[in-house]
């Protein structure tokens, strides 16, 4: 059983033993003209959530949907973060989520720089 943490409540969440957390990370950002912006997060999220269906204690949370993306800028439509930004937002993220007692923490990136 996966758990999907934007689907549950704090119920759901006390009475079940979860003790890690996944999270996806993708950018919002021109893939060409046949493919969605936010490819990379759809993606992460996905697969995270398979993950979870296969481990158990592991709860999903929402995907980061955005990322360094400025090297496409020449693309209709990108979003880009500054490379602090990004990193403020997963370390905030990240020390939020060991607040709560989880220390055992999958991130999944679906974006590549080449």
């Amino acid at each position: 059983m996966g758990y999907i943490g934007t689907n549950m409540t704090g119920n759901q969440y006390m009475n079940n033993n979860i003790d890690k957390v996944i999270i996806g990370i993708g950018s919002f950002e021109n893939h060409g003209y046949h493919m969605p912006f936010g490819t990379d997060a759809l993606i992460s999220n996905k697969l995270a959530e398979k993950v979870a269906e296969q481990v158990e204690g592991l709860m999903v949370l929402p995907p980061i949907n955005y990322g360094f993306s400025s090297h496409y800028n020449g693309f209709p439509f990108v979003v880009s973060l500054s490379v602090e930004t990004i990193t403020t937002v997963i370390k905030e993220i990240l020390l939020e989520v060991i607040r709560n007692g989880i220390t055992k923490i999958i991130i999944l990136n679906a974006t590549m720089v080449t």
